[in-house]
């Protein structure tokens, strides 16, 4: 029963996530947030299925987590340079 409850949360969270991204989201914030989801779903499923741990499945999940962090910094990053006026860019 578990596992129909976790499977049927994973389908309606990604259904939630089509409906707002129709609204303003972008595309890429999309697949960010899917790529989470996917490496969030494999880690509660190791205590909820008992599923073995590989290592390149934790490599993986290690790249994801990277990976957002990145995508997060270079977003950032960008909304700072497209507000400030150009003689400001090369201070940051």
């Amino acid at each position: 029963m578990i596992g129909i409850t976790f499977i049927s949360w994973l389908y309606v969270s990604d259904m939630l996530l089509r409906l707002l991204m129709i609204d303003n989201w972008l595309l890429c914030l999309y697949s960010v947030c899917n790529t989470v989801k996917c490496a969030l779903a494999m880690w509660l499923s190791i205590p909820v299925f008992h599923n073995p741990v590989t290592l390149l499945g934790t490599l993986g999940s290690i790249i994801v987590v990277f990976g957002v962090l990145l995508y997060n910094k270079a977003r950032d990053y960008e909304r700072k340079l497209r507000f400030l006026p150009p003689d400001d860019i090369l201070e940051i």
